[in-house]
């Protein structure tokens, strides 16, 4: 109901909404297999996975640049792909 209630935005408005998505910068994963091997993970197809559950993690965090939160992210990443080796579900 609420949608069905909702003003469509005008062709001003579409245009500041195009130009903030074409000037802003894609967010980029700030790690590498590098900061995975740091932390234990085997080079192979483990790195792969922990890259990717690194990375839903980032995107599900909002993208967040505190190294503190980032550390945190990658611990719990490298943590669910070793569960998930151990488990022999991993990829």
């Amino acid at each position: 109901m609420a949608q069905a209630e909702a003003r469509a935005p005008n062709a001003e408005e579409w245009d500041i909404a195009r130009g903030f998505l074409h000037d802003a910068a894609e967010p980029r994963l700030p790690f590498s297999g590098t900061d995975l091997t740091a932390r234990g993970v085997t080079e192979g197809p483990a790195i792969g996975d922990a890259l990717r559950r690194l990375e839903g993690l980032w995107i599900s965090a909002g993208f967040p640049d505190d190294p503190q939160r980032l550390a945190e992210l990658l611990d719990d990443a490298v943590a669910q792909s070793k569960r998930s080796i151990a488990q022999g579900d991993a990829g």
